[in-house]
């Protein structure tokens, strides 16, 4: 059971059968939801079975002159 003061907070109050009412912009907007959800699942499936590798390494230098050391640590698994 929850304590009476976070029953304020709840909100997904449940209501009695007899007191909720179906409406048409409700189900358009039940349907809207329900496509956006499964759009942006299958977007994300699509990018994490994605087997494109990207390296992106962008270097910001303010002074032109000035020395940049680089140290790069590269493995190469399984290499004959």
């Amino acid at each position: 059971k929850m304590k009476p003061s976070f029953k304020g907070i709840d909100m997904f109050k449940r209501l009695p059968k007899d007191l909720t009412e179906g409406t048409y912009s409700g189900a358009i907007l039940s349907i809207g939801c329900l496509f956006v959800m499964i759009t942006l699942v299958m977007i994300e499936f699509g990018s994490f079975f994605d087997d494109k590798v990207s390296t992106v390494l962008t270097i910001e230098q303010v002074d032109p002159f000035e020395k940049l050391y680089i140290n790069m640590d590269i493995d190469f698994p399984a290499c004959p």
